[in-house]
């Protein structure tokens, strides 16, 4: 992977790791001082640590790049105010982390350096305890809405990521390296499957046959 390529990559996971911290803290801070704040705090800390271990790596690179306005938008959306926490956990832990731990292992294996990989290694272990905590407060949580509700998280959920996800590709020129001979378009629509799959097991009710393993 070219220097310049892999120094735009990186900054993308940087610039991932400081919004996720800055969602989280606005999260916990809407919990008050319940034991959801406590969890959200602590991943608030491991984002800033993944945030600084980029850094470091991408200082011999030049330093970071700017975030992308494609994802930044997406982050903002994602973390605002004016949407539910149930909302912004769904967008960061199924949505947003699940493409950027895809993307960290495509990126591992174009990128085969020894100091990435460990990175990536330490990443991968906190962000699986952070997708454990979403996940059991989403499975409790999506219990007490009503289908309405779920399915007007499904929509927004869905454009969200469509619009991210399309912008993206539209923007790479060179993305048949991930999707392979596939079309981007039936690739995105085959990755939105999988998602579809995640939001069911946790809970989430948008079509007749969509109630998953939580909320049976």
């Amino acid at each position: 992977m070219p220097d310049r390529i892999a120094r735009w990559t990186v900054s993308q996971f940087l610039h991932g790791e400081i919004a996720t911290a800055t969602a989280c803290a606005a999260l916990a801070a809407r919990f008050g001082d319940g034991p959801e704040a406590v969890a959200l705090d602590i991943q608030r800390q491991d984002e800033q640590r993944h945030a600084s271990f980029y850094e470091a790596y991408l200082e011999p690179l030049g330093g970071p790049m700017p975030v992308d306005p494609v994802l930044e938008r997406a982050y903002m959306t994602a973390s605002s105010s004016a949407v539910t926490p149930a909302a912004t956990l769904l967008a960061f832990h199924v949505l947003l982390e699940g493409e950027s731990l895809g993307l960290q292992k495509l990126v591992g294996r174009w990128l085969p350096c020894p100091l990435f990989a460990e990175i990536s290694a330490r990443v991968a272990r906190d962000e699986a305890r952070h997708v454990a905590f979403g996940r059991l407060w989403l499975c409790e949580h999506l219990r007490t809405l009503n289908v309405a509700e779920h399915r007007r998280l499904h929509s927004w959920l869905r454009r969200l990521w469509l619009v991210t996800m399309v912008e993206m590709v539209d923007r790479l020129g060179a993305f048949d390296i991930v999707t392979g001979p596939t079309p981007w378009h039936c690739w995105v629509e085959d990755a939105w499957t999988e998602r579809e799959d995640e939001l069911r097991r946790l809970g989430l009710v948008f079509s007749a046959s969509s109630r998953g393993e939580c909320a049976a």
